[in-house]
């Protein structure tokens, strides 16, 4: 009988006992059962509702035949001597009756034996089936007949998991095994004696298990080799009753129980090695589910789930004279450590700890209770009743846990995309080949080039300083006496004929018709070659003076006419960042266009455009740009990462992977590579290459850990030796002046002068380590008896688990920095709850246009931390955007007020501009005076002039905005304000001049320029004010500006061209006060042009008005 006899299932709460079914009591019955790993031993905490017992649906069977039919020779027999006589028998299985010869055999001529033994056995095809099958042999055994008694003189077993393994057939010739035997004179069995045995299925039946499936399947075998320290009253009661107990352990898989039976008291351990083996066949099913139980968690950053493991203690079979009253005192469960070996890739094998609590009552479990016969206890004394010896004396069970195929296969890196990086970027026509003519001009220019590097050189020589004589040297003197200088050295002279070989090479690229020659035309060729020359000297010396570079034509703006040439790569980046903060997104983008002008060939300023273009949700020109950067540098890993970053976010996931591989072929070494593989691989569905990416990332992580784990331990041993230094040399010289006392006292110097003599130094003996409070001393009996607690996964890493959760906000940051919320907020997934954490998963929301999830982030993490600063300028931000302008001043003024220093320059220049709009301009003056100290730039400084401007303090306005002039002289809105200010303070002239600076530089800003209109009309420079007016009127302005435009063009005597403007204002202002303003006005005007009639309708529609 097997152990559960046709139930599939058991209740949780309804214990079996041999009344349910007697072999129970048994250890030899048990058998795997098929209990799921809920139902085993899930949590100890409450048991849910107790299930119906439900029989097994009928399945498939299969007939087993066995076949014993022959034997060799298996003895000698004297020549006086009868024939041999023998017989055989088999079974399969404990409960088997044997399958035997009624008679005995005779021997052959040759001594070979004819059994002829067949029997069939009908089996139900499923997991207790395929169990038997890997664990239960066929026995054979073979009895010597002679002199008509039947003694066993040898064995064989038949193994029978071929048939597991897609197998209809087994078997053929075995090896036999001699056997102890106690007659007088043994038999000895011949060397190489077999005997035939098979077992197959019937024909025409299929396997048991397909070929197919036993390829998936998964055979694992638990092995225990001790449980130590056995409880010392379990050792001494086995030692007075003979060994009475039997231990047996329960392993709870996911759907079934492994059982290890037999565990007895040997040699005052206690051991399984004499217990059977036993072999677990687990299903493709089982084994998937094995695999995601154990597997970690958090992409492999956390350890996975655990095993459960159950033990119990019964009386042998054979002291039925016995009972065991301490049955639930050696009811223990605990969880298995150690598991994680079997997710590693490739791996097999793995040995398991688990230190042992005590059963509660009421509590999961697959453990019998046994109901004894015996009359007497046995004989045993527990320190305390209810007392679990195996925690008391904190017994731990070691397991060995083998299987016959890896869960995971063995890693190999992710598979090469059918497409490779050069196919996906974009192809440009081959450059096109220097001609003679370019080459000659390139080489004048490098000479030319030389030459004012030589020139500089000896001016710099000659005229050090302007301290001294040389500060009242003129011009005109240092010119002459650096020409004498260079004719009087022989520098000139050299100077000239470096230049002569390469305006040799121009004259015949591109003069080269030079004979023959009119005194006309030969004067027109040196009048078009000094000109050449003349223009490239020029192209040279233009470059030197604006920093780009000089072998190359000067770059040309972007847009209209103002050259950003002459601003450096880091200047300009740093105004687009500062424009992209200001939300003038189409100047920013100006100057990253700029900086690609002017460095082509530089890969970070394509990617910090492609950057800019993803975070302004321009995804196709980030596109270009990224894969433009890569033409440049293939390997470069920002590129690379925003790149497949932009390209998981639209879902083209084969063009990322090809990226990403890239991106691990230059990078491997990086933790965020493995990372952003992992996910990708997770998005595309790929389990096989997720596993393997998360598997070196986790190995990356583990090998950071133990190099800081080593680095430190380094540093705290170096620290050591340093004081132990400093110790050891007062301690050595105490011990010098011992040693002289001692040698004058008559002591023996040799025994003292010995360490120093082989190099030792002088040490004071360790003073034993004292156990600390609630430690038990080394070597002593563990006294507590309280329980473990129990986990319900494998224990956490405190160093791996902080560096993963690093790396995973990291990674989240580079995500929400590139504006792809929806993967960070993925990756978030995987941080536990902090500050850092929840303010990063408001960012995303952010990004995601979610207000309400972004604010309830923001309000977590300013609860975690009220200290922290960052959760005011977020709220902040989040206020700006839905403009409520004063939630935003408040929050953002309360970042400020908490770490100033620490605030982003958004903070500074978005409160600047909510007090503007509030018309709050003292509170904007000492705002961006504070900025300028912290955050100097172009933006700070205007924002200071605009502020003293409003305040009425135009002298420091002016002094602001020069300081905002020197940080972007080719800011239009920095000229605009600074022509408003004089105007103010009455310096016309330079007005005109800032005003002609802002418009060179297309100055748009219509209320800047209604305001200056406005400006000019009050002072009466009435032509000048209608200029003003009507751009700003070209970029957008209010009615009221066409109405001031009337009143200059009134002002000027145009009353026609006036009342069109009025008629224009009336008709674009639907306000009843603007309308009656502009009527006004009309009236007026018309008034002023004898226009009566008109003069009576604007009237009567005034009044209309007015009622």
């Amino acid at each position: 009988l097997r152990l559960l006899a046709g139930l599939t299932k058991v209740s949780r709460t309804h214990r079996l006992t041999p009344t349910d079914c007697p072999q129970l009591l048994y250890p030899d019955c048990f058998s795997a059962a098929v209990v799921s790993n809920k139902q085993n031993m899930g949590d100890e905490g409450e048991a849910p509702p107790a299930e119906e017992e439900v029989a097994a649906p009928p399945g498939e069977t299969r007939t087993l035949t066995v076949s014993l039919t022959t034997a060799t020779k298996l003895f000698e027999v004297g020549e006086e001597a009868d024939p041999a006589a023998t017989s055989a028998s088999f079974t399969f299985g404990a409960e088997d009756e044997a399958t035997e010869n009624p008679e005995p055999v005779q021997a052959d001529a040759e001594g070979n034996f004819t059994y002829n033994l067949t029997k069939e056995y009908t089996k139900t095809v499923g997991i207790d089936f395929l169990t038997e099958l890997l664990n239960v042999p066929v026995c054979v055994t073979l009895y010597n007949c002679a002199g008509g008694g039947k003694v066993p003189i040898c064995s064989a077993t038949l193994d029978l998991s071929s048939f597991v393994y897609g197998e209809v057939s087994c078997g053929g010739e075995l090896p036999l095994q001699e056997l102890p035997q106690e007659a007088a004179e043994p038999i000895t069995l011949v060397p190489d004696a077999k005997v035939t045995v098979t077992a197959s299925l019937a024909e025409g039946e299929a396997p048991v298990v397909t070929k197919e499936e036993s390829e998936k399947a998964c055979i694992m075998t638990v092995r225990i080799p001790e449980a130590v320290p056995c409880p010392p009253e379990m050792l001494a009661a086995s030692k007075a009753a003979e060994g009475p107990f039997l231990v047996n352990t329960g392993i709870a898989l996911v759907g079934r129980t492994a059982w290890c039976k037999g565990g007895t008291v040997v040699d005052d351990m206690l051991s399984w090695e004499a217990a059977p083996v036993e072999r677990f066949y687990m299903t493709e099913k089982d084994a998937e589910d094995l695999k995601h139980l154990l597997r970690p968690v958090n992409l492999g950053t956390r350890p996975g789930g655990m095993l459960s493991v159950e033990v119990a203690r019964y009386l042998s079979p054979d002291k039925t004279e016995l009972t065991d009253p301490f049955f639930e005192n050696y009811h223990g469960v605990s969880k298995l450590k150690g598991l994680e070996g079997l997710v590693e890739p490739g791996d097999t094998k793995t040995v398991c700890e688990a230190t042992l609590i005590q059963w509660k009552e009421g509590a999961p479990t697959v453990m019998p209770v046994p109901e004894y016969e015996g009359k007497s206890a046995v004989p045993e004394d527990l320190p305390e009743p209810g007392l679990c010896p195996w925690v008391h004396y904190k017994v731990k069970l070691t397991v060995e846990i083998s299987l016959s195929r890896p869960l995971i296969p063995t890693w190999e890196a992710p598979p090469t995309p059918q497409l490779s990086i050069t196919d996906l970027l974009p192809k440009h026509p081959p450059a096109v080949k220097i001609t003679a003519k370019e080459a000659a001009k390139k080489k004048f220019r490098e000479c030319v080039k030389s030459v004012v590097a030589n020139l500089a050189d000896e001016y710099s020589s000659m005229f050090p300083g302007s301290a001294g004589a040389m500060a009242s040297l003129g011009d005109d003197i240092k010119r002459k006496q650096f020409v004498f200088e260079l004719n009087r050295s022989g520098s000139y002279y050299h100077l000239k004929e470096k230049l002569k070989e390469a305006v040799v090479q121009v004259v015949r690229e591109f003069f080269s018709k030079v004979s023959d020659l009119s005194d006309v035309e030969k004067k027109s060729l040196y009048d078009d070659l000094y000109v050449f020359l003349i223009d490239e000297m020029h192209a040279v010396l233009r470059g030197l003076y604006t920093g780009t570079d000089p072998l190359k034509e000067p770059a040309k703006p972007p847009v209209g006419d103002c050259t950003l040439a002459e601003y450096s790569l880091t200047k300009l980046k740093k105004l687009a960042d500062e424009q992209e903060v200001n939300g003038v997104i189409d100047v920013a983008k100006k100057y990253h266009q700029q900086r690609l002008i002017l460095a082509p060939k530089d890969v970070e300023v394509w990617y910090e455009h492609g950057a800019f273009c993803m975070r302004n949700q321009d995804l196709g020109q980030a596109e270009e740009a990224l894969r433009e950067g890569l033409l440049v540098a293939e390997d470069h890993f920002p590129t690379l990462m925003a790149l497949v970053l932009l390209l998981m976010t639209k879902n083209e996931f084969e063009d990322a992977e090809v990226y990403a591989q890239t991106l691990m072929k230059a990078h491997g070494g990086s933790v965020l590579v493995w990372m952003i593989l992992t996910l990708l691989y997770t998005m595309m569905g790929k389990e096989k290459e997720m596993i393997n990416c998360e598997y070196e990332m986790n190995r990356l992580i583990k090998a950071e850990v133990a190099a800081n784990k080593a680095e430190s331990e380094v540093a705290k041993s170096e620290a050591a030796k340093s004081e132990r230094g400093e110790d050891e040399s007062g301690e050595a010289a105490a011990a010098v002046e011992g040693d002289e006392a001692k040698t004058e006292g008559g002591a023996s110097a040799g025994a003292s002068a010995a360490p120093s003599e082989a190099g030792g130094a002088a040490q004071t003996p360790a003073t034993p380590a004292t156990p600390a409070e609630g430690q038990t001393p080394p070597g002593s009996a563990p006294t507590g008896g309280e329980d473990v607690p129990e986990e319900d996964v494998q224990p956490i890493d405190p160093a791996r688990e902080a560096l993963s959760q690093r790396y995973f906000l990291e990674l989240a940051v580079v995500m929400l920095d590139h504006h792809t919320g929806s993967l960070a907020a993925n990756v978030l997934g995987f941080v536990t709850d902090s500050v850092d954490s929840k303010l990063c998963l408001a960012r995303a929301a952010m990004i995601q246009k979610i207000e309400g999830v972004a604010f309830d982030r923001i309000v977590e993490a300013m609860t975690m931390a009220p200290e922290d600063y960052r959760g005011h300028e977020l709220i902040g931000h989040v206020h700006f955007e839905q403009g409520r302008l004063e939630d935003a001043r408040d929050a953002y003024q309360i970042a400020l007020d908490k770490a100033k220093e620490q605030c982003t320059l958004a903070v500074f220049l978005r409160l600047g501009k909510v007090y503007l709009e509030l018309n709050m301009f003292e509170e904007a003056r000492r705002l961006y005076e504070v900025a300028c100290e912290v955050q100097p730039c172009a933006s700070t400084w205007l924002g200071a002039g605009i502020a003293n401007y409003r305040i009425n303090n135009p002298s420091i306005a002016e002094e602001c905005l020069s300081e905002a002039n020197l940080y972007d002289y080719l800011s239009p809105k920095v000229w605009g304000y600074l022509a408003l200010v004089l105007i103010e303070l009455g310096r016309v002239a330079e007005a005109e001049q800032a005003l002609g600076e802002a418009n060179k530089n297309f100055l748009d800003d219509a209320s800047i320029l209604a305001e200056i209109g406005r400006k000019y009309y009050v002072k009466g420079m009435y032509r000048q004010a209608e200029g003003n007016l009507r751009l700003a009127l070209k970029y957008g302005a209010e009615p009221a500006t066409r109405c001031m435009l009337g009143d200059a063009r009134a002002a000027q005597k145009d009353l026609v061209g006036a009342k069109e403007e009025y008629l224009a204002a009336l008709e674009a202002d639907s306000s009843v006060e603007g309308q009656q303003s502009v009527l006004k006005q009309l009236i007026d005007v018309c008034a002023q042009g004898n226009e009566s009639s008109e003069v009576a309708q604007y009237t009567a529609k005034l009044n209309a008005l007015s009622t």
